[in-house]
């Protein structure tokens, strides 16, 4: 604002000026307000502390930067609000006295006039570690567009989770309603080992979405989940030996991913198990192939966590 400009800026026209601040720092808290009513949003913050792997990391640090924008929108707001106060104070003194809100004002649309802390700053802005600065001034523009990227990383923290819960927790709750169907149709005790079993991995598969929808491998999960109950409609028998075999796929596969490498002994479980599986005929086998699929699981865990023979 140079000097011929401030000489014709009316009080009216710097009322307007702020009316326009105050409509940029409403449109912010509106975004607040809608991201904290959001359904997916209130279900993060209310489960927050059971969160868990890379939902709970970048939970963390979103809600903290959100913390970190609404402060710094309150400050924009103290700034608006001194120059209004500086504006009133002038309209009521002797005419022709101080017009001190003008430099306010310019301070406001050119300056740097927001006390940011160095929690608050973007991280790129902050000072180098060791530096004895603890807060700066920046301007408004600064401020909206801290307040924008913080706003945003939330969003998209909260719509990613929205879209996993609403995919996967709706296929677990149809498996759920199957799995109760076939139970209520096998009440007598016919194959209900294996539907437990099924049960216990569906709950396992539920919990680990609900915990972590970004970090965990649920849509896989899911569908060996919809594979198998299909199975489980079927030949009670056929139906227990395909998901053994899926067990032991299973863990071969985390055999392989935890611990590459050759342990004659693991292999030997592996193969007696593949044999059984291969050689099983009616549901007289099954027991025979269970306790050979959980020798070869038990020694799997058990070389995960790095024991000895």
């Amino acid at each position: 604002m140079d000097d011929s400009h401030r000489e014709h800026l009316t009080a009216q026209e710097a009322r307007e000026i702020l009316r326009s601040a105050r409509e940029g720092i409403e449109r912010q808290d509106d975004r607040i307000r809608d991201l904290r009513t959001d359904p997916a949003f209130l279900r993060l913050s209310g489960s927050s502390d059971r969160l868990s792997g890379t939902t709970r990391r970048r939970w963390d640090t979103a809600d903290e930067r959100l913390a970190r924008a609404e402060s710094a929108l309150r400050k924009w707001g103290f700034a608006v609000d001194n120059v209004a106060r500086l504006l009133e104070r002038s309209a009521a003194a002797p005419a022709g006295g101080r017009r001190d809100w003008e430099e306010a004002l310019e301070q406001l649309l050119r300056g740097r006039a927001v006390l940011l802390s160095i929690d608050e700053m973007l991280r790129e802005d902050r000072p180098t570690p060791g530096s004895p600065q603890r807060d700066a001034a920046f301007s408004t523009a600064y401020v909206d567009s801290l307040v924008r990227t913080y706003l945003n990383e939330m969003q998209r923290l909260v719509n990613e989770v929205a879209d996993v819960w609403g995919t996967c927790l709706g296929r677990l709750g149809k498996l759920a309603a199957g799995l109760t169907t076939l139970q209520t149709a096998r009440s007598d005790g016919q194959d209900t080992s294996a539907l437990a079993e099924f049960g216990d991995r569906l709950s396992a598969t539920r919990a680990a979405v609900e915990s972590d929808p970004l970090g965990s491998r649920a849509g896989g999960d899911i569908d060996r989940l919809e594979e198998e109950l299909e199975a489980l409609r079927t030949s009670p028998f056929r139906a227990r030996l395909d998901l053994l075999r899926s067990q032991l796929r299973m863990y071969r596969q985390i055999a392989d991913r935890a611990r590459p490498g050759s342990r004659p002994g693991l292999h030997s479980l592996h193969e007696e198990a593949r044999r059984r599986i291969h050689e099983a005929t009616g549901i007289k086998d099954l027991d025979a192939v269970t306790q050979a699929v959980h020798a070869y699981s038990t020694e799997v865990r058990r070389w995960e966590r790095g024991e000895t023979e």
